[in-house]
């Protein structure tokens, strides 16, 4: 509603942010925008298929012409970005559990994914419980594997600590915005 003057903080930013960002990039009006922003998000979603599972990508990218992922990219709804960080977070949170050492760019994946999650719909939060969910797995295999034991510590103690920063965040958030 571009005519308000008032401050409207019962939905998350990251949707309307994006339209908006769109909007600036484009000149469109904020009906097209939406359109836009839901043909770049299903592009980048077959941008990481095709990155993952290279050969087998068109298949997984048949997904996206199914009706009911049809009819939520018709709307102007806040599905689609969430669908985006839902396939960013089990990746990233993939990519750290399949991983030896997992590096720090992994972590900080997680991190943002998880924001994104948040930002874009508030009952992304639960990402956090996964996390925290991956962290203490992490701590019961580094306590019965010996032999990995310090591996599988450095991976419980940093998905806490990026469980606890996202946790802070989201509060921060939450306390400035509602």
């Amino acid at each position: 509603v571009s005519n308000m003057q008032s401050y409207f903080a019962v939905w998350p930013i990251g949707y309307p942010f994006l339209i908006a960002a769109v909007t600036l990039i484009t000149g469109a009006n904020v009906y097209l925008a939406s359109k836009i922003l839901s043909i770049i998000i299903s592009f980048i979603i077959l941008m990481i298929f095709r990155n993952r599972f290279r050969w087998y990508s068109v298949i997984y990218g048949l997904l996206l012409i199914n009706y009911g992922y049809l009819r939520i990219f018709k709307y102007t709804w806040s599905e689609q970005p969430f669908i985006l960080g839902l396939i960013w977070f089990s990746f990233a949170l993939y990519d750290i559990s399949r991983s030896v050492r997992p590096t720090f760019k992994n972590y900080m994946g997680l991190c943002l994914s998880s924001l994104f999650l948040f930002l874009n719909r508030y009952i992304g939060a639960f990402s956090i419980g996964v996390m925290v969910l991956f962290a203490v797995i992490s701590l019961v295999i580094a306590l019965r594997d010996k032999s990995n034991a310090p591996l599988h510590f450095k991976k419980f103690k940093w998905c806490l600590y990026v469980s606890i920063l996202n946790f802070f965040l989201i509060m921060f958030y939450l306390y400035q915005n509602i």
